[in-house]
């Protein structure tokens, strides 16, 4: 590649987006396997496991490995790859005592036991003239939020069919998990309009369980031993109070809230913590599911035709080197790990017109070709703050400044990943670089 071409590319391309930098193209690596039985698949499935792990880890990635929804490609498991990343677009719910690890829409995590030893108490309607935020009408109640039932009523287009979920009042609605409790897509599900809430005779914000004429209703598991909270009475300006699962309403209970940090872990019980990350890998294990439609089959030893095993492994390359970009850089640019940088190392001369500059910087690039280190001669006449500014942006792991000290046999050699630079002998500088590459 030209000196042109790399100033171009990393200029336009990188300089914009270097927090999250969003190729102009995305380009996957795809892999699948076919196995005679589920126990192949487990292996195959595996050992792709294992296999994109050191990937990630030679790539010096800070990444957590976590379970996955396998949304709309489906089978019956996944695994997301996810790079750490406060510009990512999923949430990560990982704990450090046991390793489980989850993304937000697959993630499970111990019911809270907020309230769940009191006596019941008698229900009552109480007047809550309040329109807002569940914060507004537990200031008005003079209560927390998670004594206050949130209820949002979903269509579900699939089945023709008008789903009520409830979740504690300081709790989000997983809507990944009513999809999958509900058997249908994503796009198939779809918040209640005005009029639905019309045509059963309640309003938003007012809207609760006790009467309220739904196809379902899908309770989090939280509720369920949570005593006495408030529910909206399906009448404008009113709540019920001290409503009790069980004796005042029932449901379909599972786990609709969206995990956070503080939540206890479904595995050893301590608290989980949560980040955000980008997805730079997913493994599915697909079993059957397009092997019988398209009739992919082996024939078995009985001479019986059986249906292929599949499984299915993608890498998204540009999303990787995304996540390197966003992972390894700061305010001067992008600082590339040595195992995956373009080059490993820049000769640049202060001025290329003169000519013991020139002769020193051509020297030490061919010795360093000699090597197999993969270097570039940066030879533009151009001011030479200019040219530092750009390899700083571009951020190849070695700078060689080759300036006044040339006839002296010395350069200066800078790390671009701790901007340190030293005046060292072109031998020393040879064999800092050429130590190096060796080493990955």
């Amino acid at each position: 590649m030209s000196i042109y071409q790399i100033q171009t590319k990393y200029r336009d391309e990188f300089r914009p987006r270097f927090g999250l930098m969003r190729s102009r193209e995305f380009i996957m690596k795809d892999a699948y396997s076919f196995d005679v039985d589920v126990k192949g698949l487990e292996e195959s499935y595996q050992n792709m496991y294992d296999t994109y792990t050191r990937i990630f880890n030679r790539f010096h990635l800070k990444f957590v490995p976590v379970l996955a929804d396998t949304g709309a490609i489906g089978g019956n498991g996944s695994h997301q790859f996810m790079a750490l990343s406060e510009y990512g677009e999923s949430d990560i719910i990982y704990c450090e005592e046991c390793g489980y690890a989850a993304d937000q829409e697959k993630a499970e995590t111990k019911p809270d036991t907020y309230r769940n030893d009191e006596a019941e108490l008698p229900k009552e309607v109480v007047a809550t003239p309040c329109e807002g935020t569940i914060e507004d009408l537990a200031k008005f109640l003079n209560c927390s939020p998670k004594d206050i039932a949130k209820s949002v009523l979903y269509r579900d287009l699939a089945h023709k069919q008008l789903v009520l979920v409830l979740v504690r009042g300081d709790r989000e609605v997983n809507e990944i998990k009513i999809v999958n409790a509900l058997d249908c897509a994503e796009f198939e599900l779809v918040l209640a309009s005005d009029e639905d809430l019309k045509t059963l005779g309640t309003s938003a914000g007012f809207m609760g369980p006790i009467g309220l004429n739904v196809d379902k209703i899908l309770v989090d598991e939280e509720l369920v031993s949570q005593k006495n909270f408030f529910v909206g009475a399906n009448k404008k300006d009113f709540h019920i109070k001290n409503v009790n699962y069980g004796r005042d309403f029932t449901g379909e209970v599972a786990q609709f809230r969206k995990s956070v940090a503080g939540d206890l872990c479904k595995e050893c019980g301590k608290p989980v913590k949560m980040e955000r990350g980008i997805e730079v890998g997913q493994i599915f294990k697909l079993g059957t599911k397009y092997s019988e439609p398209m009739k992919c089959t082996y024939t078995d030893d009985d001479g019986t035709n059986k249906p292929m095993v599949m499984g299915c492994y993608g890498i998204g390359v540009t999303r990787t080197m995304s996540a390197i970009i966003d992972q390894y850089h700061d305010d001067f640019g992008i600082k590339w790990p040595l195992n995956v940088a373009p080059y490993h190392a820049v000769v640049v001369p202060v001025n290329y017109k003169d000519e013991t500059q020139k002769n020193v910087a051509n020297d030490l690039y061919k010795k360093l070709l000699d090597l197999h280190v993969e270097v570039v001669l940066d030879d533009r006449d151009e001011r030479p703050g200019f040219k530092f500014k750009d390899w700083e942006l571009i951020g190849l792991p070695f700078m060689v400044i080759v300036g006044k000290r040339a006839a002296e046999g010395i350069v200066e050699f800078k790390d671009r990943a701790t901007l340190e630079k030293k005046e060292v002998t072109i031998e020393e500088a040879v064999k800092l670089i050429n130590e190096a590459v060796k080493s990955i």
